[in-house]
């Protein structure tokens, strides 16, 4: 069943720390479907496709096979994605990042509930080639893999950002401060790297949920980055020298949410001009936020 809704929500503005004027935009909330795939029940991360505009990629959490599934913006699947020799122990968050045929798609293996697994996976492939045309397709594709582990021990994570250079980006989640860390190097498939850590963020919140990171994306040319948590957003315009050791200390501009049950995806759409987020929990709503 698809359910579409033409209302419109205005999100809330707020400021973590001082406030200061944004560059950036006020956001408007339309719900436009509920996924209608029963399959995709927790739709943890989320990503849009480069090679299919309007498509957008998304996985479930931890205990479904190593799979995506390619949805249109009305809510029906239009393929099925299995990595080749992927594992799925815990997928909490994805990324794409390059332009059309080029680009690479990134499943983060990152969470950690208990903060103990000594590294975790990071795989990425191709967007295949399908025709959209003769309705849902189910494929198999190659994919490549980089272990990482993090300084000073596990951490729990569920937000993935990657750079067109291929340098990967995970925000721990933690009711604290959360720590932000970079691969020193770029993916190269079957290597494994220590991360490092290039900042801290403490999300702020009027309840504990509202303060614990869920997922992220950089927009497509790279100049804007959002996290979320299970109630906001937070949303940077980066800086154009030095981005990684200063947008920390900047001010983002923040947003609430529109409600769901366990709101855990976020991404840009595939021309940077809106935001698509969904829900862990079914009925999954797609909402868009546009200018």
């Amino acid at each position: 069943m698809v359910l579409c809704a033409a209302a419109i929500i205005p999100l809330t503005r707020f400021i973590a720390g001082a406030d200061a004027p944004s560059p950036l935009p006020t956001y408007k909330a339309r719900q436009l479907c509920e996924l209608s795939d029963e399959r995709i029940d927790e739709s943890s991360g989320l990503a849009a496709s480069r090679r299919y505009p309007g498509y957008l990629w998304t996985h479930n959490d931890s205990g479904d096979k190593p799979r995506l599934f390619l949805i249109d913006q009305q809510g029906q699947t239009a393929a099925t994605v299995l990595l080749q020799g992927a594992s799925a122990r815990d997928w909490e968050d994805m990324a794409i990042a390059g332009k059309g045929d080029d680009a690479w798609v990134y499943a983060g293996d990152i969470g950690d509930n208990l903060s103990w697994r000594p590294s975790v996976v990071i795989y990425r492939w191709r967007e295949p080639k399908l025709d959209l045309s003769k309705g849902a397709v189910t494929v198999t594709v190659p994919c490549e893999r980089l272990v990482v582990t993090y300084p000073g021990g596990p951490r729990d994570a569920e937000t993935l950002l990657a750079t067109a250079g291929g340098e990967l980006i995970i925000v721990s989640k933690s009711a604290g401060a959360s720590a932000i860390f970079k691969t020193p190097k770029p993916f190269k498939a079957g290597a494994t790297q220590k991360l490092v850590q290039i900042g801290s963020y403490r999300f702020a919140a009027q309840n504990g949920f509202g303060a614990l990171t869920t997922g992220g994306d950089l927009s497509p040319d790279g100049k804007r980055l959002v996290i979320r948590t299970y109630t906001h957003a937070y949303e940077w315009k980066l800086p154009e020298k030095s981005p990684w050791s200063s947008v920390w200390q900047s001010v983002p501009h923040s947003f609430a949410l529109p409600p769901a049950k366990q709101g855990e995806s976020i991404c840009y759409s595939e021309d940077g001009s809106r935001l698509f987020v969904t829900s862990e929990r079914r009925p999954a709503p797609l909402w868009e936020l546009a200018p």
